[in-house]
């Protein structure tokens, strides 16, 4: 019995090592300017890729023209009305989805981002 045990353990411990190795080292994990400007980039890896800007706090401080630099000039809309630069993400992640998801980003009176959110339509 012990041998099983010990079998089933070393299983267990490889697939939890191989998962979180695939989550953390697929594509859009990480910012990347070039794949979020290419029309080509799946959805899903702008939505993770938005993920990493806004956990990690890397839009904020920046002025317009440095998102811009980052992101490309955001598409003209008429959501969000209270953001000053609004980014079309994709479909709403989930089972159902009928919404979409945006990264929305507030400027500050200096003209440089004070909220960077996802938020849904």
């Amino acid at each position: 019995m012990g041998k099983k045990l010990k079998v089933v353990f070393v299983l267990v411990a490889v697939a939890l090592t191989g998962g979180l190795s695939w989550y953390m080292l697929r594509p859009g994990r990480h910012f990347d300017p070039s794949r979020w400007k290419n029309s080509a980039t799946p959805a899903s890896v702008r939505l993770r890729m938005a993920d990493d800007l806004v956990e990690n706090r890397k839009l904020i401080g920046l002025t317009r023209e440095e998102v811009v630099s980052r992101l490309g000039e955001p598409p003209r809309t008429e959501y969000f009305k209270n953001f000053d630069l609004v980014y079309y993400l994709g479909p709403e992640r989930g089972f159902i989805s009928i919404d979409s998801e945006w990264l929305v980003l507030k400027l500050g009176q200096d003209g440089r981002v004070v909220r960077a959110t996802i938020a849904n339509d």
